[in-house]
């Protein structure tokens, strides 16, 4: 069975001391995420299509998906509480699974350690915005990751390599758009009431990065 993986939606993970750069510490944006999967020669596409909600104060993230693969659609609303150390992966009013978070909260900075590529100019005139790429390994991936200039707001990311623990081949293609500051309803932290019942478990792989890294058995 191979595994739909959202890797490191933003997959910076870092707590050095020294960094290029920090991301905005709470935003929304909405992604367009488009993985190609190998396992065993068998490969998979999949798009998915992210509302995401990030809070470093809280050390919480929200996120809606809608994830096509294998001619299905499947919507999946994620929230992760990082100082209770657990994640709730709800795919409808009355289902929720949760399980332990293993890593920490990253506040998704580029460390000193990414090798910087250069800044380039998007657009033109007044619709013109300057940015800034950097390549680094996340957790074993290749990254090639684009922020914006001044802000250090993401824009993109590319990542590329093998995940021993789903043994995929991997390579993923993420961008964000309407990015906004701050939170626009922090009810999308809430946590529904099917994740407080005693059977709210399931699979769930969190692996250290900005948003992390998500696994769902789909395929």
């Amino acid at each position: 069975m191979l595994r739909y993986v959202i890797l490191a939606v933003l997959a910076v993970y870092v707590f050095a001391q020294n960094k290029h750069c920090c991301f905005p510490r709470k935003w929304e944006a909405r992604g367009v995420v488009n993985q190609a999967l190998v396992k065993n020669g068998t490969p998979a596409m999949v798009h998915a299509d992210v509302f995401i909600s990030y809070d470093a104060s809280r050390k919480m993230v929200a996120l809606n998906q809608t994830v096509k693969v294998a001619n299905r659609t499947i919507v999946i609303r994620t929230i992760e509480d990082f100082d209770k150390n657990i994640a709730y992966v709800i795919s409808s009013p009355e289902v929720c699974n949760k399980t332990n978070i293993s890593s920490k909260f990253a506040d998704g900075c580029v460390p000193d350690s990414a090798k910087a590529l250069g800044h380039v100019m998007l657009g033109y005139g007044a619709d013109k915005a300057n940015v800034k790429s950097f390549a680094l390994n996340a957790s074993g991936f290749d990254v090639i990751l684009t922020v914006t200039s001044e802000s250090c707001a993401p824009i993109s990311e590319t990542i590329t390599g093998f995940d021993n623990k789903t043994k995929l081949h991997i390579y993923q293609t993420f961008g964000l758009y309407n990015m906004t500051p701050g939170v626009r309803n922090e009810s999308v932290f809430h946590i529904p009431d099917a994740c407080h019942k005693k059977n709210a478990t399931g699979a769930w792989h969190q692996h250290g990065s900005v948003i992390g890294k998500r696994s769902y058995e789909l395929l």
